[in-house]
């Protein structure tokens, strides 16, 4: 059977759930009745003399008296049509299985006469009245109301957002005079380190939970601009755009979404990590958006099957599978380059790379360490800005004709006596797999019909003879191959048959 886990948005619903159950007879998402139990007249009582409870020196109440004030519950109010929250593609998302927020695949819960409402949490993060929370809380959202946990209601108005990591700025001109939240520096939790959740988790009102950091690094697939942070402390619809706090009270993170099988909290949810939404917030503050840095490459993880073929001692690095024609690194960096630092940054893998080339600012001159055909260089990129990165690179080509290539088993084609009929563009250059041997070297590495091969190691290749030559050349039995299936290159290893 399936696995039914999900990673699910932690905003929207709550209000919603609560108000549609009601206008439609429905019972909301809340414990019946009967299962609030309160105690007996008969009830026995321990103590009832309040003086006899001493404060605990290892509680977090006086901490939670102080940065509660500033955590805020928010309610947006949309235009009832489906909306689909499967991630930051759209409705097409390929993840749209695994990331959906909590109120099911179909989008937000409905509300009649042609309005919907969402809700999640965001605190105060200073005086002027400038509130974080989560980009899905307030997308598409057409009036935002913040109520404080005084009861002081507020109508906000959207400062920015970005999609990328999922983060959000809303200002308020009426708040009450509370102290707001500041941010630690994320770089130094440690796994283990005790935290705290605030927010409104299904509408209920404001709840305090605890917990402690997981695991750091995490990634969910969605974005390659943040490491999530991981936490135990329990997290569930409403508590979207809340703050994951540190003992001494500072923001650790902002709660984003939970991984859970049913939609409730099972202990694993995942927070954005202060330093991330410290970069993010003073460019949404100043432009109302985030322009990040780019360097014009696609880039794939080092597998230890790549690491074995291009003769490295670990699985480690950044392959670069395509050179953006007139992007920043064009001419200075090569399909098959291997990136291992940019500046000062070990690059242990491709997300490594994203989030130090974004993190960096646009027009820096990188020093980027890369091997190269074996060999260790240092090349010098200055970066562009990723709203104009193009994606495609070319290759040139030579004439030629197809054959069978026992070695791989598989059958080849030069692509130019099919470009046309099988809509390849005319920048990309190799031979066609027309036929792959079932269960040979080419179908067990993954290699499909349709697969073009543009290269094999350094080599480029656009005829059946000179992928038989490039093959010939390998000193090991592992191949490495550069592979464009529809559009997306990547590069595959396939342990050679002899021959």
């Amino acid at each position: 059977m399936r696995d039914k886990r999900h990673t699910y948005l932690l905003g929207l619903g709550g209000a919603a759930a609560i108000a549609a159950a009601a206008t439609w007879g429905l019972s909301p998402y809340l414990p019946d009745a009967a299962s609030l139990t309160r105690p007996s007249a008969h009830s026995p009582v321990i103590n009832a003399d309040p003086a006899a409870y001493q404060r605990d020196p290892n509680g977090i109440a006086d901490v939670v008296a102080v940065v509660q004030p500033a955590v805020v519950s928010i309610t947006v109010e949309q235009e009832a049509k489906p909306v689909s929250f499967g991630g930051t593609f759209g409705d097409n998302d390929p993840f749209s299985d695994f990331f959906r927020q909590f109120m099911g695949r179909d989008g937000m819960e409905q509300v009649p006469r042609g309005r919907a409402t969402a809700l999640g949490s965001g605190f105060l993060i200073n005086d002027n009245g400038d509130i974080l929370t989560n980009n899905h809380v307030i997308e598409h959202g057409r009036r935002f109301t913040v109520e404080f946990s005084d009861k002081t209601i507020a109508e906000a108005k959207l400062v920015g957002s970005d999609p990328q990591t999922d983060l959000a700025l809303i200002h308020v001109d009426k708040k009450p005079d509370v102290t707001p939240l500041t941010l630690a520096d994320s770089d130094k939790l440690r796994i283990g380190d005790s935290v705290i959740a605030i927010g409104n988790p299904y509408g209920v009102g404001q709840t305090v939970t605890t917990g402690i950091i997981s695991a750091r690094g995490r990634s969910l697939g969605t974005s390659s601009y943040v490491d999530y942070i991981q936490t135990d402390a329990p997290i569930n619809q409403g508590n979207s755009g809340g703050p994951l706090l540190d003992y001494a009270g500072h923001v650790v993170g902002v709660n984003s979404a939970i991984y859970s099988p049913n939609g409730g909290s099972v202990g694993i949810g995942f927070a954005v990590p202060s330093n991330t939404v410290n970069q993010v917030v003073r460019q949404l503050r100043a432009e109302g958006k985030v322009t990040r840095a780019y360097l014009g490459v696609a880039i794939q993880d080092v597998t230890p099957a790549i690491a074995a073929a291009a003769g490295l001692a670990k699985a480690e690095g950044a392959i670069v599978t395509t050179v953006s024609d007139n992007g920043p690194s064009a001419g200075k960096l090569k399909t098959g380059d291997i990136v291992t630092h940019f500046g000062t940054t070990p690059i242990h893998e491709g997300r490594d790379l994203s989030l130090a080339a974004s993190s960096a600012k646009v027009g820096q001159v990188a020093d980027i360490g890369i091997m190269r055909q074996g060999n260790k260089m240092d090349v010098k990129v200055k970066l562009g800005k990723l709203e104009s990165a193009k994606t495609e690179a070319g290759h040139k080509s030579g004439p030629g004709t197809g054959n069978a290539t026992p070695r791989l088993g598989l059958t080849v084609a030069p692509l130019s006596s099919m470009r046309d009929r099988i809509g390849v563009p005319a920048d990309i250059n190799g031979v066609v797999v027309v036929a792959v041997d079932e269960d040979g070297p080419a179908d067990r590495a993954g290699i499909q019909t349709g697969d073009i091969i543009e290269r094999v190691g350094d080599q480029n290749v656009a005829t059946g003879t000179e992928l038989v030559s490039a093959l010939s050349k390998s000193r090991q039995n592992t191949a490495l191959l550069l592979v464009n299936r529809q559009g997306s290159t990547s590069f595959l290893t396939v342990e050679l048959a002899d021959g």
